[in-house]
């Protein structure tokens, strides 16, 4: 019988190892921090932590651009992981909250020079398999839907 806790690791490894094949990450699985937590009774319903770390490279640090949740490619490519971890007859997952943390240091690239940015963080969602969701571009100190 599965327990939150082997969902939450579960879910956890499936976000690490789909990530880790991002452009910037380049097979790193230690490139981003991602953690599962809060999962629901019914293993149905997730926070996810999503960490932009100190010292490593992005093209940004906007989660839509690295976190495509809300395409159901995206979604698609999760229940497929699951099935092929054995945990397939999850009941229709809903992402609660995607918190984002940026450490101070985590480094972002535009036009070819390398920028150090401040910690702060930010909060989306939520986000149900299957359901589009509506596109937000995140600007420091505010959620402006586009």
């Amino acid at each position: 019988m599965l327990d939150k806790a082997t969902v939450a690791a579960q879910l956890s490894d499936i976000f690490t190892d789909r990530h880790a094949r991002n452009l910037t990450a380049n097979g790193d699985r230690t490139h981003y921090g991602f953690k599962v937590a809060n999962v629901s009774d019914d293993l149905s319903t997730f926070d996810l932590v999503l960490t932009f770390k100190s010292g490593r490279r992005y093209c940004c640090l906007e989660w839509g651009c690295h976190v495509r949740i809300f395409e159901g490619e995206y979604w698609a490519a999760i229940r497929t992981e699951l099935a092929r971890r054995g945990l397939g007859a999850n009941p229709k997952l809903t992402l609660r909250s995607l918190r984002c943390v940026v450490e101070d240091g985590a480094l972002v690239e535009r036009r070819g020079a390398c920028y150090r940015s401040g910690a702060y963080e930010y909060e989306e969602g939520p986000f149900i398999e299957g359901e589009d969701a509506p596109d937000f571009v995140h600007v420091e100190g505010t959620d402006e839907e586009t």
